[in-house]
């Protein structure tokens, strides 16, 4: 095997592998796929430009500018070099797998068994197993605060979200391989048993819920039907999470549920997790708004919210 190719299984690995902490940053950020993309960028890259990549070549002109406007420190070029890992290594992976013929098969289920096992092991045997290999990785503490575990990530809904992406990529580039379903399987066990993140479930429900409205206007005949068929479901499924409450809320996802059912209005204050990530997305869309469109620069999110306070006080 030649270096180049040592390289860019390299690449593959630690970006399915991203947390897992080499150099002692501190951060969740962890550069290890940037390191090896440039490396391998004069090798296996052309100066050509493929176009579902120019979004992210536009982010990363953007993410230098704000440096700009912006306090020079390590937060904020860490943010910077957020934006530009985004499409550089893109862009390198990009002409790598073209190298490959795509991301070998094995290899990919190689590291969805090394997530599995970890997580196996933390759920079942050792909870701190391989904690330190990622920054502050702690499935204990997790779990008894009625969370999943945190596998080869920072927190449970990290390790979701990569599981996510995984099953993504499963179904893209491998649904025809004989042995998939499989796949499937160690995946969806990882991301409703073992991660248990309420973030990327209530995400599957709500693209689920958006996907089947595509699906009943697209076929209007069978509105009526379809539209009839799911408010059966939905009363059914109301129905056994009441008459279930005490066994569903001892896990997590079931206690935001029956928040959600119980006291739709204070969903957003009962539960600190679901308000802290609810903050993160509408007080970016509120400040652009009334920032007319212009950024404020990096850093500057926990001044923009002592400000809406001050102002809410």
């Amino acid at each position: 095997m030649s270096l180049t190719i040592t390289f860019i299984y390299l690449l593959i690995i630690f970006s399915m592998l991203p947390y897992i902490e080499i150099l002692p940053l501190g951060t969740d950020s962890q550069p290890n796929a940037l390191l090896i993309a440039l490396f391998l960028f004069p090798f296996c890259c052309k100066w050509k430009m493929n176009r579902n990549l120019i979004g992210l070549l536009l982010l990363a002109l953007m993410g230098f500018l704000l440096l700009f406007i912006s306090p020079l420190n390590f937060n904020s070029i860490r943010s910077f070099m957020n934006y530009f890992t985004l499409f550089f290594v893109a862009y390198v992976t990009f002409f790598a797998l073209q190298r490959m013929g795509g991301i070998p098969y094995k290899l990919f289920k190689g590291i969805i068994y090394t997530w599995f096992i970890v997580g196996t092991i933390q759920l079942l045997i050792y909870p701190d197993f391989m904690s330190f290999l990622t920054p502050r990785g702690d499935s204990e503490l997790t779990m008894k605060s009625g969370r999943g575990i945190v596998c080869l990530a920072p927190e449970p809904t990290f390790y979701g979200l990569t599981c996510l992406i995984f099953g993504i990529i499963a179904y893209l580039n491998f649904r025809k391989m004989p042995d998939i379903k499989k796949i499937y399987a160690i995946i969806a066990i990882q991301l409703f048993i073992y991660s248990r993140s309420s973030l990327v479930i209530f995400l599957l429900m709500a693209t689920g819920g958006f996907y089947l409205l595509l699906v009943i206007f697209s076929k209007k005949k069978y509105f009526l039907r379809v539209l009839v068929g799911c408010m059966i479901v939905g009363m059914i499924g109301i129905g056994l999470i009441n008459h279930y409450s005490e066994n569903i809320s001892s896990n997590r996802f079931g206690m935001l549920l029956l928040i959600l059912l119980e006291n739709p209005e204070n969903f957003l204050i009962l539960d600190a997790s679901v308000n802290e990530r609810f903050i993160h997305v509408f007080f970016p869309l509120y400040g652009f708004v009334e920032h007319l469109g212009l950024p404020h620069g990096y850093g500057m999110f926990p001044d923009f919210m002592e400000r809406c306070m001050n102002a809410e006080g």
